[in-house]
Formats: structure tokens, sequence, C-alpha cells
């Protein structure tokens, strides 16, 4: 009869290995005494959590400055300089309809967090714009808490419209108005302008 949990093939039973302090105390002491050459990589969960944190965030302000006109170029510099005032290194590829971010690569620029975000939505206003801009250059300047940069950037996306359908029509109705008044500054030059334009291409054509 063998020990307790102990089988042959004859018995139906397995041998199965059992763990005492003795081997859990070598395991430990074998892995603390190892000295990796990057003991800063590769980073622990924790770190991953808020690596990942960050590339989403860049990810939300790379979107926004698309959707505000900016080059590729130039938004793949802003958030360098972002990344760099969260102590991390990030690598941007950046195209009009999308881009990709990496932050906090290895030594040969592998691993770290990667994320993707699509450009979708409409241009932004120019009071939209506005606050990007503003919310872009404090975080060149200073480190701005994540929250509070993701509560900015959401509030920028839900901004209302500053003035009505009926108000933006009205407007450019006034603005043709004023286009027409510049144009023919008095009734009979209005009446005599479109037969002088019809004169002239009567004209040209003969």
């Amino acid at each position: 009869m063998g020990p307790p949990g102990a089988s042959g093939a004859g018995g139906g039973r397995r041998v199965e290995p059992s763990v005492t302090w003795r081997g859990l105390k070598r395991y430990a002491a074998a892995t603390c005494g190892r000295r990796s050459p990057t003991p800063s990589w590769p980073p622990t969960r924790r770190v991953r959590s808020g690596l990942g944190d960050i590339a989403a965030l860049l990810c939300s302000v790379g979107v926004e400055l698309l959707r505000a006109g900016g080059r590729t170029a130039d938004v793949a510099g802003e958030l360098r300089d972002i990344a760099a005032r969260y102590g991390m290194q990030a690598r941007s590829f950046v195209v009009p309809t999308g881009l990709f971010v990496r932050v906090g690569a290895g030594p040969q620029g592998v691993g770290g967090e990667l994320d993707f975000a699509p450009v979708d939505g409409p241009d932004l206003r120019l009071d939209q714009v506005e606050a990007l801009l503003g919310l872009t250059a404090r975080m060149r300047a200073e480190r701005v808490p994540f929250e509070e940069a993701t509560r900015a950037l959401r509030t920028l996306r839900d901004m209302p419209e500053r003035f009505s359908p009926a108000a933006v029509f009205s407007g450019y109705a006034l603005l043709t108005v004023g286009l027409g008044v510049i144009l023919h500054a008095t009734v009979p030059a209005a009446r005599r302008g479109p037969r002088r334009v019809e004169g002239r291409r009567a004209s040209g054509c003969r």
C-alpha cells in the first residue's frame, strides 16, 4: 500500500507533489536573489494600469487636436510633451483618421501600453478649439491630474452651441445683405448690376 495521495498505473492513483515551507523559502531566496539588468522593466500590473490610463488620455487629446485641424506632426509633438509631464515617454503614429499611442516602452522600444483611437465626429467649433488649446497648454506646462484632464475633455465635447439655428440663419442672411450692399451701394446700381454682367457676357461671346 502506497502513501496517501500516491497511485500507480495499476492502482489508479498518482503521486502529487507536496509543498513545504522549506521549499517555499528556497524558491523565494532564489527569486529575490536574482538581479535583473533593468530592474524597472517590465512594469508591474499596477504600473501597467497607469500606463494604460495615460495612453487612453493621450489618444483622447490627440483626437480632439485632429478634430481642431491640427497637423499630424504637431499633434505627435504635443502628445510627446504632455507625456513628459507625467514622467513617461510616448511614441505615436498619427494620421488624419486616427492615431496609435504607445506609452512606457522598454529600452528597445517594445512593451509598454499601446492604445488606438479613431477620429470621428464633426470638426470642433471655434469656442471648443479655444478651450482645447487652453487645456493642452496647461498640460504641457504642468502635470494635470488624470481625472481633471478627462473631465475637461468631456466638458469640451459636450459644450452646447453658442447660437441657435434661427440665430445662425439670421446671421447668414445679414451677411449676404451686407455683401450685396458693399457690391451695389444704391438701388439703381443693384438693378443695373445684373444687366451689366449680362451685357459683358454677350460682348465676350461675340
